[in-house]
């Protein structure tokens, strides 16, 4: 077919656990902060992120708002 594109579902994504610049997906169990780090610029195309709700859960330390806030705006 002239003119075809290859689709991500035509071929074996490679998905690693942390960055590598020639990985399809990273999949990061930790702090958001440390991978942004290790991120050259412009070479993300998308960073989606769980950020703690700060709602008291028993695994998360409740924060006042203003820190909070803080914490978020740095990512």
């Amino acid at each position: 077919m002239k003119g075809s594109t290859l689709m991500w579902w035509d071929k074996e994504l490679k998905i690693t656990g942390k960055f590598d610049i020639d990985a399809d997906v990273v999949l990061y169990l930790g702090d958001t902060l440390d991978l942004l780090k290790q991120i050259p610029n412009k070479t993300a195309g998308l960073v989606v992120t769980s950020p703690p709700y700060n709602i008291g859960k028993p695994y998360e330390k409740r924060l006042n708002l203003q820190e909070y806030i803080e914490q978020q705006e740095k990512v």
